[in-house]
């Protein structure tokens, strides 16, 4: 029961409650017809199911357990046991081109707090270093910690071992400010 109010950070991706208090955001569809409206779509994703991996293990909760609850008219039934702090980065090419490879996520599953990752990009996409919405990105990496300073340091050691590949030229991808580790505690 917070402040609807939101602060975007500098680096225009990360957002967070003005009041610091928790907060998800879910979609629903619903049709307006001429019987009356009828729900069509009942997604508990918030906003994508990455994030609700990161809110499940920062907070030990399941999460989308307590959304169905809600939505068949019973209690949430969810007691938060704030256990940590965790990061969903985009992966952003580090410049606008043609996609040749992204290498190194193999090694990824070995990071420690390492989650999942997702790669929406595939060799031969043209792909850009100024996204403006998530699909613009390659993919994101989902990362957690004992607190925000530990997930952050993680994030940053598996990004360190990817190298993205736009035409012909090798780089690292690039890393978005420490503004964007949340904590849970």
């Amino acid at each position: 029961a917070g402040d609807p109010e939101v602060v975007v950070a500098e680096d225009r991706w990360s957002i967070s409650t003005a009041d610091g208090s928790l907060s998800a955001h879910f979609e629903h569809t619903v049709a307006i017809t001429a019987d009356g409206p009828q729900v069509v779509e009942v997604n508990p994703r918030l906003i994508g199911s990455t994030t609700s991996l990161v809110i499940n293990a920062c907070l030990g909760i399941d999460v989308h357990a307590g959304v169905l609850r809600l939505h068949a008219g019973l209690e949430h039934g969810i007691a938060p046991r704030p256990q940590g702090a965790g990061n969903v980065h985009e992966i952003v090419a580090p410049r606008t081109g043609r996609l040749d490879a992204i290498v190194g996520l193999d090694e990824l599953a070995a990071c420690d707090g390492v989650l999942e990752w997702q790669v929406r990009k595939r060799p031969g996409d043209r792909v850009t270093a100024r996204p403006t919405q998530n699909n613009d990105t390659l993919g994101h990496l989902s990362v957690v910690g004992v607190d925000a300073d530990q997930a952050w340091e993680r994030l940053e050691v598996a990004l360190g071992r990817l190298t993205v590949v736009v035409d012909g030229q090798p780089s690292r991808p690039p890393v978005f400010g420490p503004a964007s580790a949340t904590s849970a505690r």
